[in-house]
């Protein structure tokens, strides 16, 4: 396997042990591998300053927080999207996704994930409505059916046939998926 170019290469130096000061340098051997740093979780502090206007009614000045797309939440949008990719895109669980964070010293609420994923894809509605929009305005339009069986309510072994729809528009590559009960 060849290791791409473009990954960042972090070198280490190894020198033969002992006295050099006679030998004369000829050269060196490169050996490469593949690496990957685990996720890592950082806590990012916004410190607000506050100050009171003495000379005008003593009222105080604090600045607004940044706009969030999770309001009052302490998920960064980097946690959020990672969650949500793992959970779309790679097919994990979020019951993995929190058992994984819990062995790296974050214990999440599952209520409180899937709040978060629940608040995420609301917020992204208007941005999903504008795509499905464009898709489905495409002059050529290709679609598959896909039926599956879904876990209905708490009655073991209680499915009901669904859909899974793939939109895919070749001309403007575009691609939407449908889930219909």
């Amino acid at each position: 396997m060849l290791i791409p170019e473009h990954l960042k290469r972090e070198i280490i130096e190894i020198y033969p042990e002992g006295d050099l000061s006679d030998m004369v340098y000829i050269g060196k051997q490169v050996t490469e591998r593949l690496e990957v740093t685990p996720q890592v979780f950082k806590v990012i502090q916004e410190i607000r300053h506050k100050y009171m206007d003495v000379k005008n009614d003593h009222r105080i000045i604090t600045p607004a927080l940044p706009e969030r797309a999770l309001f009052k939440s302490i998920a960064g949008p980097g946690l959020v999207a990672d969650m949500l990719v793992a959970k779309y895109v790679d097919s994990q669980p979020l019951t993995r996704q929190l058992s994984r964070f819990a062995r790296m010293g974050v214990t999440i609420a599952k209520s409180t994930a899937n709040g978060w994923v629940k608040n995420t894809c609301e917020f992204l509605e208007p941005l999903y409505d504008l795509h499905i929009g464009a898709v489905l305005s495409s002059h050529y339009l290709q679609v598959d059916e896909t039926p599956v069986r879904v876990l209905y309510g708490d009655k073991v072994g209680g499915t009901r046939k669904s859909y899974n729809w793939v939109y895919y528009s070749p001309p403007d590559k575009l691609v939407m998926f449908d889930f219909q009960q």
